[in-house]
Formats: C-alpha cells, sequence, structure tokens
C-alpha cells in the first residue's frame, strides 16, 4: 500500500477520520511519521521529495487544498471569482434597530455611505468630516488598518491574499482547520473553517491601534445562497454590552461600485 511521510497535517487527523489504530503520531499541532495513503488527500502530499524544510510543500499544498474544499462549499470558483462587489445591510443590536449600510469592492475598498467613511485600499477619510456636516478629514493613521478588517470579515481574505495553514482543534465539538492571513496594513485574520461543512464558522481578528492589541471575532451562522454564492446572514460578535447577536437585511451583489466614491480629496494628501 502506497505510503506517505507528512509534517504539519494535523487537518488530516481531524478531517478524514483516520482510525486510531494506524501507525501514526498526531496532536493539536503537527502530525509526522508514515501514513497510509487516503484517495480524498490532495495528490502533492504523496510526493516525499517536497517533504523538505527549505521549500514545505507539502503546507502550501495543505493551504491550498482547504481553501479549494472552501470554494466549493461555498459554491465554486467561478462563482466567487465573478463577485466584485458587496454591498451588505447589516443589523448591530448594540447600535439600534436601523440597518449598518457596508459597501466594499475587492480586494480593499471601503465605503460607509451613511457616515460619508471611505477607505481606498491605502488611507480612509470622512469626506464631511467626523461630524459628517463639515470638511473632509483623514482618519488617522493608525486606524487605517481596521478597514481591511471590516472586509475580511465580511468576505473571507484568503480569496484575495497568501494564506497559511495554521493548524487545527476542536471548539465545542466542532473539528476546524485554520488558515491565516497577514493583511498589508498589519492586521492578522485567522479564519476557523468547519471540517464537516467547508464553511468559515468563526473569523479572529488581531492589531494593534494605540499600542493596544485588538481581537474583534465573529461566528457565523445562517448560511444561504445570494447569487450562486453560500454567504452567512446570521453572526454573532463581541461588543462592549457583551456578546451579540447580529444578521444581514439584505446582500447586494456586483452594485455598482465606482472607484471615485473612495477617492480622497487631492488638499488632504
Amino acid at each position: 500500500m502506497k505510503r506517505i511521510k507528512l509534517v504539519v497535517l494535523s487537518v488530516i487527523c481531524l478531517c478524514l477520520g483516520l482510525p486510531a489504530q494506524q501507525d501514526y503520531f498526531c496532536d493539536d499541532m503537527t502530525m509526522s511519521g508514515s501514513m497510509t495513503f487516503n484517495e480524498d488527500w490532495p495528490e502533492c502530499l504523496m510526493d516525499d521529495s517536497a517533504d523538505t524544510p527549505e521549500n514545505n510543500e507539502q503546507e502550501k499544498c495543505l493551504t491550498a487544498w482547504v481553501i479549494s474544499r472552501c470554494t466549493e462549499a461555498m459554491g465554486g470558483g467561478v462563482k466567487i471569482n465573478e463577485i466584485r462587489s458587496l454591498k451588505i445591510d447589516e443589523i448591530y443590536p448594540d447600535h439600534g434597530e436601523e440597518p449598518m449600510t457596508f459597501e466594499m469592492k475587492r480586494p480593499n475598498l471601503f465605503r460607509n455611505p451613511r457616515a460619508n467613511l471611505v477607505f481606498d485600499g491605502k488611507r480612509a477619510c470622512w469626506l464631511n468630516g467626523r461630524d459628517n456636516k463639515s470638511r473632509p478629514e483623514m482618519v488617522p493613521a493608525e486606524e487605517w488598518k481596521d478597514f481591511e478588517v471590516d472586509i475580511a470579515f465580511h468576505f473571507p481574505a484568503f480569496f484575495d491574499y497568501p494564506a497559511v495553514y495554521s493548524g487545527s482543534e476542536v471548539i465545542e465539538g466542532m473539528e476546524v482547520v485554520k488558515l491565516k492571513v497577514y493583511l498589508p496594513l498589519g492586521a492578522v485574520m485567522t479564519y476557523f473553517i468547519d471540517c464537516n461543512t467547508w464553511l468559515v464558522t468563526r473569523t479572529e481578528a488581531k492589531f494593534i491601534l494605540d499600542g493596544k492589541e485588538y481581537a474583534p471575532y465573529r461566528v457565523y451562522s445562517d448560511y444561504r445562497p445570494v447569487d450562486g454564492v453560500v454567504l452567512p446572514h446570521g453572526f454573532t460578535y463581541g461588543s462592549r454590552k457583551g456578546q451579540m447577536n447580529g444578521w444581514v437585511s439584505s446582500f447586494h451583489v456586483n452594485f455598482p461600485f465606482h472607484e471615485e466614491y473612495v477617492e480622497i480629496p487631492k488638499n488632504l494628501e
């Protein structure tokens, strides 16, 4: 029977249900030793020559494989690639009953039309001032990364930026694998992917603002199809009032998002 040597492949233990009597060692973060071939494994994991500290090709392969499973679960690569912009109306109970609208264009343009707050992929600005009734005002530079995080909470960043396989664990009985994405402005997103559905069940962010580390999160629920792509319509998040349950009242896919929407006045440059 064909055998392979694997390193850092705990996802195989959790997600493929290998019998415990097989001759491998597995814990929450690493696996080493020999394993019996399973037809569900990606082909590139069968190459012993790739298992070297210099290139770590098997870890790259595993990352790509996890993303491919998630891609398939969400509706397929063609449908996902067709999504270029999103307009989302969401209810946050700690902010009242009126929906908050977020508009975004992949990978990094963002607008909050109610606040006239925009992010052009590098910088952010209140176009009508912080009070929404005065002159344009730049958002402090340290806060710009927060806009990348907002986009990454609403659409998996591993479809637009490089991802790294980051181990596996069991959360309240759910077997998950983790992918990390290091966003350009410094925040780190961790996506927890359910090994049964291959959908993102939780996302955590980590970043520094004013010398303090922040770790906001979302737990997703109520996945439903939107123009052929399965997206979450429910989410749990942390707030100053404790854990809250929010929901999406409407999704608009590929609405016209013109880059002029996020142009920052030249006199502020």
